[in-house]
């Protein structure tokens, strides 16, 4: 998809760029989790981590 797209998105082009952005998301918090430890699902966004206070 183009910046400069001419055509607004359907709602399948929104629910297909949802699920990728989603899926992106999903490798980041892998990726973390690999690195600094943990579980995926502690990189979430809104998560607070204990020594973050």
């Amino acid at each position: 998809m183009a910046r400069d797209q001419t055509t607004p998105m359907t709602d399948e082009d929104i629910e297909t760029l949802r699920e990728d952005i989603e899926e992106v998301r999903q490798e980041v918090r892998e990726d973390l989790a690999a690195d600094f430890g943990g579980n995926p699902e502690d990189y979430r966004t809104g998560n607070s981590t204990p020594d973050a206070e």
